[in-house]
């Protein structure tokens, strides 16, 4: 009977750790294996308008964070510098130290107390001094293009056939005509 026992609770043990060791998610966003974050800050957005480039992320939903540490490098996706820090209340930065026609690369970490993750993938921007409207009469679209027209920062809901962009600086104001 002892040993009828001994075999029931070490099946039953057995079960337990079989069905509950499976292959599980990995939800942490801090976690390196985790499939969509990979351990690192995603979502990371640059757009720059004049002498200023502009930041954005998606939050890390981790209450172990405490901030983000943003970096920069000149000319190269690598040897980056810390050009800032903000809270986890935030998850936007303004570069000001910026000058126009030089090609810089970005790149965003989240912080704990004892941990740093991964840089982001880094991303590539060239401020200068306009910015450039598009009005796209095929599709209806109006878009606003950085000065290397490579990153979006606004597109028009649809327009009938929009004809001409003009701009009112005076005002900041856009006008189209369709």
């Amino acid at each position: 009977m002892f040993k009828k026992m001994h075999m029931a609770l070490f099946t039953v043990i057995f079960l337990v750790v079989m069905f509950n060791c499976s292959e599980r998610k990995r939800l942490n966003p801090l976690d390196p294996a985790n499939p969509e974050t990979h351990g690192r800050v995603s979502g990371v957005s640059v757009v720059s308008y004049k002498n200023k480039v502009y930041l954005s992320w998606y939050p890390v939903f981790n209450s172990s964070v405490t901030e983000y540490k943003i970096y920069r490098s000149t000319n190269s996706p690598d040897r980056f510098v810390n050009v800032g820090t903000v809270g986890t209340d935030s998850c936007r930065f303004t570069d000001i130290d910026v000058n126009f026609d030089t090609l810089y690369f970005y790149s965003v970490t989240a912080c704990t107390e004892t941990y740093e993750t991964p840089f982001s993938d880094s991303l590539s921007i060239t401020p200068g001094p306009v910015c450039f409207w598009i009005a796209d009469r095929y599709n209806g679209l109006v878009t606003r293009l950085s000065y290397d027209i490579s990153h979006r920062f606004f597109i028009s809901t649809y327009l009938p056939g929009p004809v001409d962009v003009s701009a009112d600086p005076l005002n900041s104001k856009c006008y189209v005509i369709d």
